[in-house]
């Protein structure tokens, strides 16, 4: 439930980033168009061809289904993605196993893969006169009167496609996994596993509050656990749970490295 929580509000500061991108990419498109750098849109003439009817905007809704149709599908192909690391585990904590969390890239994906298919869709099922009426209409909406808004479209895309793809993967590499033999962990994709043995642990501690990069203290409970030769894994500093689940965790290492487990405030 916190990882479904944590990864709602996740998708929330994600989206407000995103509109905040595009507001200004808005303005960046109105200034190069100005200057005759950016595509325009010719403006409709009731006079010499004809307006959108019904039929032509039932038509150019039938496109954005299609190309949404393509982005759930190509959207599910990234969500089947098996998890990077499937040994048999005691414990495990991966934002990748969470539901809400696997389904952040798949649906950034998926809302890429829609916006670069629909301008195809729209050419294809719309005639040329109408579909000029629906654009200028649909950029006007959007404050861009008289842009053509394809191109942005399929480079937005793009680049949401590409940083879905490449938040998934990371996401599907981080992990934190006790088995029988020891503890498996992988912060960042860049680093590979790292394995320490039970009888390797020297510390366990559940702390209470860390310092942000920011300076600032944040109160979070979450996991230390201290190896021979001075190595320290941290698990739960960028996630909000219970202390009991940080409590389970640490009854079972302390189980089966042989060492207490102590409460601190800050490590």
């Amino acid at each position: 439930m916190y990882l479904i929580l944590a990864s709602f509000m996740s998708a929330v500061w994600t989206t407000a980033a995103y509109l905040a991108v595009m507001a200004i990419l808005g303005g960046i498109l109105r200034f190069f168009a100005d200057r005759g750098r950016y595509p325009r849109l010719e403006y409709p003439d009731p006079e010499f061809e004809p307006v959108a009817t019904a039929h032509d905007r039932r038509r150019y809704y039938l496109a954005n289904l299609c190309a949404l149709v393509v982005g759930i599908a190509v959207g599910a192909l990234l969500w089947w993605t098996s998890p990077a690391n499937t040994v048999p585990a005691l414990w495990r904590v991966s934002m990748y196993d969470d539901r809400g969390g696997r389904l952040l890239g798949p649906f950034f994906l998926m809302l890429a893969a829609g916006c670069y298919t629909v301008p195809w869709f729209a050419d294809r099922l719309v005639e040329p006169g109408p579909l000029r009426y629906i654009l200028w209409q649909s950029a006007s909406r959007m404050g861009l009167t008289g842009l053509d808004l394809r191109p942005v479209m399929r480079a937005t895309a793009w680049i949401i496609g590409g940083l879905a793809i490449l938040m998934h993967y990371a996401m599907r590499s981080q992990h934190t996994t006790m088995t029988t033999g020891g503890v498996t962990y992988r912060d960042w994709p860049w680093e590979s596993e790292i394995h320490h043995a039970w009888k390797d642990v020297k510390d366990i501690r559940i702390v209470r509050t860390f310092e942000a990069m920011t300076g600032s203290i944040v109160a979070r409970p979450h996991l230390g656990i201290e190896f021979v030769g001075g190595d320290v894994m941290h698990v739960g500093r960028r996630m909000t749970m219970p202390l009991e689940f940080w409590v389970e965790a640490a009854k079972i290492a302390s189980e089966k490295s042989g060492v207490a487990v102590r409460h601190v405030e800050r490590d």
